[in-house]
């Protein structure tokens, strides 16, 4: 017998036998390659047999299963012998791979066990963001065996599947973390020997940066002001959103959670927020004062703005994208103009007055700069906080479309 299928390694002989090139995407791997745990030639020329019988009743175990054109003949002949992916010290016990042994390691199936497994303890909402990603690959690739995705095919569905949707790169590096998470649990359980995705993340290019931080959150002018509002003025809840956002300097948030309740001598009360600086009493500007109370009256569940669902731990959730489908409707810069410019529109509407800037931080849940004024200040009076706010003047356009959204509202 000669040293055909055989492999001299440090630790001994190994049996080697290079799998047909149309079946190695189902075996995820280019040959076989296993320890026969001997440093004796003839030993190992004795045991290489059965593994050879073993790899030749898989191959075409699958084949007879598959019914692929131009089944081989009853004792395939490996071609070529191909460089291994593999370790060699592999566990095969008897290395007798029936196709229910195979098909285990098909995408579909780990993909449910996986998700079986995390559903105990991750969100629904993110074990079906993973599942929806993990199915977009295999729809692209087929239902394959794990083993048998290697880098360059993964490069190859992210060309042609990902790159295309021209995504943010935090939502792409998303997509990447959900699939290469189904990666790493295989990982964990032996059941590949690396993760093909490792590293992917650091290929992409990172975000272009601006010139300057001050690109971001910039305030609207009074003409864009003017456009948004005529634009959500039938959609109350933006509308109101909005109005409270440029006449209070409120975050979002902040806003969705007022509560009747929160209102106290035509100031709100904001009890809990984003830092420590965040609960204030803020003075209701006398512009929105007949809107704020015909919204009083007319709520259903207690909440100023009415009807918004928690998603996430936030009432803001829809609302912040629904303002940003009409702010991208008016052709507003994405980057520059966010829901937080209508804070910006606050902050330079008070800062054009010459109001001190330990005044404007104390309106906006700002902690004070000075720390002698943190320390032993009180803060402002009320009154002097609410003649400030009435200070604020978008013009006479938004003054008449504040007082005809009242006006509508208490059915005049």
């Amino acid at each position: 017998m000669d040293k055909r299928y055989l492999l001299l390694r440090k630790r001994g002989w190994y049996v080697r036998y290079a799998i047909p090139q149309k079946v190695q995407h189902y075996f995820g791997k280019t040959e076989f390659v296993v320890s026969l745990k001997t440093r004796s030639l003839e030993e190992a020329k004795i045991k290489k047999l059965r593994y050879l019988e073993s790899f030749s009743n898989a191959i075409n175990s699958y084949l007879c299963h598959s019914n692929i054109d131009g089944v081989f003949q009853d004792s395939p002949e490996p071609i070529s012998i191909a460089t291994s992916k593999h370790s060699p010290n592999q566990n095969y016990p008897d290395l007798k791979e029936s196709n229910l042994e195979i098909k285990r390691f098909r995408l579909s199936i780990l993909l449910n066990e996986f998700l079986g497994e995390q559903s105990k303890v991750l969100t629904k909402y993110t074990c079906l963001r993973k599942q929806n990603n993990i199915e977009n690959l295999i729809e692209f690739l087929g239902d394959i065996n794990i083993n048998s995705l290697d880098k360059p095919t993964f490069r190859e569905y992210f060309d042609q599947e990902i790159v295309p949707q021209n995504l943010a790169r935090n939502t792409v590096l998303g997509k990447l973390n959900d699939i290469g998470s189904l990666f790493n649990w295989a990982l964990r359980r032996g059941i590949i020997q690396s993760n093909p995705l490792k590293g992917f993340g650091a290929t992409l290019p990172l975000p272009r940066k601006t010139n300057s931080h001050h690109d971001a959150n910039q305030p609207l002018s009074r003409r864009m002001l003017f456009d948004l509002l005529c634009h959500i003025q039938e959609e109350d809840e933006l509308f109101n959103t909005t109005l409270l956002g440029i006449y209070t300097g409120m975050r979002i948030e902040e806003i969705c959670r007022l509560k009747t309740t929160d209102i106290e001598s035509e100031c709100l009360l904001i009890r809990e927020g984003k830092t420590q600086s965040a609960p204030r009493k803020i003075p209701i500007h006398k512009s929105i004062l007949p809107l704020i109370a015909t919204m009083i009256a007319s709520t259903q569940d207690g909440y100023l703005i009415e009807g918004l669902k928690i998603y996430r731990g936030k009432r803001s959730h829809s609302i912040s994208k629904r303002l940003g489908t009409r702010r991208k409707q008016l052709g507003f810069d994405r980057g520059k103009y966010t829901f937080h410019s209508l804070r910006a529109n606050f902050v330079t509407e008070l800062d054009n007055q010459g109001v001190d800037l330990s005044i404007i931080q104390s309106l906006i849940g700002h902690r004070q700069q000075s720390l002698v004024r943190s320390i032993y200040s009180g803060g402002p009076k009320i009154e002097k906080l609410r003649e400030i706010v009435n200070r604020i003047d978008y013009g006479s356009e938004i003054i008449s479309l504040v007082q005809d959204a009242a006006t509508i509202k208490m059915g005049v």
